[in-house]
């Protein structure tokens, strides 16, 4: 069976280092042969070696058999499916650190990279640890963009100085942390965390019974004077009785009616 294996690399012409495409090297025969890029820098998607890079530095496969390529001179992430199609798919080029989703993202640096069983990537970025999902959602797993020390804590509150090195082992992330001179790991056991007084909030919400025949179509309205009504939910009635709750709060007087729609 062969086996082949994925890297990024660079070309030397007339004395310049060019980076050059994504390649594979078959073990069996020893044969080198350009999976995507044309060797000139640049950025465009498309089909195997009709697509351009800009220094590809790091890569990493999933379960699928996808690459995902960070290309550093153009700060996107790249992938790369079994047809050799290139696609960008996380990052908008900016060199700040922006968590969200896809290309609404952006990244500073990438010093490597690994993936799990459920499609996601971890990424080692210096002075963070930030992770992809296959839907390329990215969050940061811990330590902080703009803190660059040593501590050890949850989430947020860990710092790194030079994350350079990342892997995958028994359920851990395991990150060489070389500005400490430390190996650390983030252990994923989470505890309960107590919700502070600012972040709840105390309101009373009316339950409406109606009694009423199954299968029908009812109007609920609301009214703060008996006068004036409005319409608050048009509702079929798939069970008797029926306890429908106002999403609003209550504030001040507020009368309620059932209307059987015709």
């Amino acid at each position: 069976m062969k086996t082949k294996l994925f890297f990024a690399a660079t070309a030397i012409l007339t004395g310049l280092v060019w980076p050059a495409a994504a390649q594979t090297y078959d073990t069996n025969n020893d044969f080198v042969e350009t999976l995507a890029g044309f060797g000139i820098p640049g950025y465009v998607d498309g089909q195997g070696q009709l697509t351009a890079f800009s220094s590809p530095s790091q890569i990493v496969s999933d379960t699928s058999g996808n690459l995902y390529v960070w290309d550093s001179g153009n700060l996107k992430i790249r992938r790369i499916d079994q047809n050799q199609n290139v696609t960008t798919i996380a990052g908008n080029g900016s060199s700040a650190n922006v968590d969200g989703v896809g290309l609404n993202t952006s990244f500073n640096t990438i010093y490597s990279m690994c993936g799990d069983n459920q499609g996601n990537i971890i990424m080692a970025c210096g002075s963070s640890i930030r992770k992809m999902s296959a839907t390329t959602n990215v969050v940061t797993m811990a330590g902080s963009f703009s803190q660059s020390s040593y501590a050890n804590g949850a989430g947020s509150l860990a710092r790194f100085s030079g994350a350079s090195g990342v892997c995958l082992s028994q359920g851990m992330v395991f990150i060489a942390d070389s500005g400490n001179e430390r190996v650390r790991q983030i252990s994923f056991n989470p505890q309960p965390q107590l919700v502070t007084p600012a972040n709840l909030g105390i309101g009373t919400y009316a339950g409406i019974t109606i009694n009423g025949l199954v299968g029908r179509t009812y109007q609920i309205q609301s009214s703060p004077d008996l006068n004036t009504w409005t319409t608050r939910a048009t509702l079929l009635l798939t069970s008797s009785p029926y306890l429908w709750i106002d999403p609003n709060h209550v504030a001040g007087n507020k009368f309620y009616q059932a209307i059987l729609m015709p």
